[in-house]
């Protein structure tokens, strides 16, 4: 991985981390930072739709992931599948949220 798309992957941590309160990404190795976010987020993720998921789609709709894509998971996926694909949508939407900062940058 370059310096360019490390980079990219913690500002996506970090802003996973700010908006579902997780570690904080600066404190952790820089070789699993992912990998502890996304197992952090996934926990987070399944006690908020078991305990407040109206939370959990207002953080959704705040840190603007495809409302679209969440319904289709809601109305077509396994139960025990919905946490680990709303993760990988938080994920994707956060790395281009940050991929497009960084093009904003160099313009």
């Amino acid at each position: 991985m370059t310096d360019s798309d490390q980079t990219l992957v913690k500002s996506a941590a970090r802003s996973i981390s700010v908006a579902f309160d997780l570690s904080d990404v600066d404190a952790l190795e820089p070789a699993n930072f992912m990998n502890i976010i996304r197992s952090e987020l996934l926990n987070r993720i399944i006690k908020m739709l078991a305990t407040n998921p109206e939370r959990l789609m207002a953080l959704l709709y705040r840190i603007d992931v495809d409302e679209n894509r969440v319904k289709e998971i809601f109305a077509s996926s396994i139960p025990d599948d919905i946490p680990e694909l709303l993760v990988d949508l938080v994920i994707e939407r956060q790395l281009a949220k940050a991929a497009t900062r960084r093009a904003a940058k160099k313009s």
